[in-house]
């Protein structure tokens, strides 16, 4: 397949995947891999995919095999932390967090996950502090707000949980 194909089949794994077209989506995957094991759409949106769909094993390899297509990336890594946090390793989730920041500031997924993970450790003030952000980057997203109302709380600041 030549650049101009690969891009086209890009492309049409994007919107099939957008659309929630998922089997087609995965079979333009397979395509872009088979034409190019590296591709980077091609691994990320399968493991993406394969996600979805619970399939750790095969997932975790997809969303590897795109973190090392494209090391700057900041998603992959995003997923790579779900896949951790699914297997219960916290403290490797939050490294893959910390790696998509770095990667990408202002990126809301990975500081509402991280702000996840740091609330179930118990480390409030660290979780508040993510949750903040993402709500000054995205305001009214759920998650944050629940996250940052529940942090509030645990360490003496109801009344300010209740105001916001």
């Amino acid at each position: 397949m030549n650049p101009a194909q690969l891009q086209a089949l890009s492309d049409q794994a994007v919107a099939l995947c957008q659309a929630g077209r998922t089997a087609e989506a995965e079979q333009a995957c397979i395509r872009l891999r088979d034409a190019d094991p590296r591709n980077f759409i091609g691994c990320y949106l399968q493991g993406v995919i394969q996600f979805g769909r619970g399939e750790r094993g095969p997932a975790r390899a997809s969303i590897e095999a795109a973190m090392a297509a494209d090391p700057y990336a900041p998603q992959p890594w995003v997923y790579h932390g779900l896949l951790l946090e699914a297997d219960g390793r916290d403290d490797q989730a939050l490294a893959s967090y910390g790696k998509a920041l770095s990667l990408q500031p202002d990126m809301v997924e990975a500081m509402v996950h991280r702000g996840a993970v740091f609330q179930r450790q118990g480390r409030w003030s660290q979780a508040l502090a993510d949750f903040d952000i993402a709500l000054k980057l995205r305001a009214g997203l759920v998650p944050a707000m629940v996250g940052r109302g529940a942090c509030l709380q645990k360490l003496g600041r109801g009344e300010e949980a209740l105001a916001a």
